[in-house]
């Protein structure tokens, strides 16, 4: 997996596709924790060194890249009126 600079903040990411064939952008070397059990009330964690977090939670300009909604049209079947005017 070859990395390659975020163009909005610089960091180096990957670029992989999920189960559903959809491409994901992740951190290089984000650290990831698996919590393994727990001892006297406190979580047992071990670093798991293949894991990798979406880029989109850590990046500081990540809204600049999300698509923004489109205004929803009125529907076709509405047909709409002039107010009526005042006496």
């Amino acid at each position: 997996m070859s990395a390659k600079p975020c163009r909005g903040c610089g960091k180096m990411v990957v670029f992989a596709k999920d189960p559903d064939g959809k491409w994901q952008v992740l951190d290089n070397t984000a650290p990831v924790w698996k919590q393994i059990g727990m001892k006297e009330g406190v979580a047992r964690v071990v670093r798991e060194p293949s894991a990798m977090v979406s880029h989109f939670s850590t990046c500081p300009n990540a809204n600049d890249f999300h698509k923004k909604p489109e205004p929803a049209a009125p529907p076709a079947d509405r047909h709409f009126s002039e107010p009526a005017e005042a006496p």
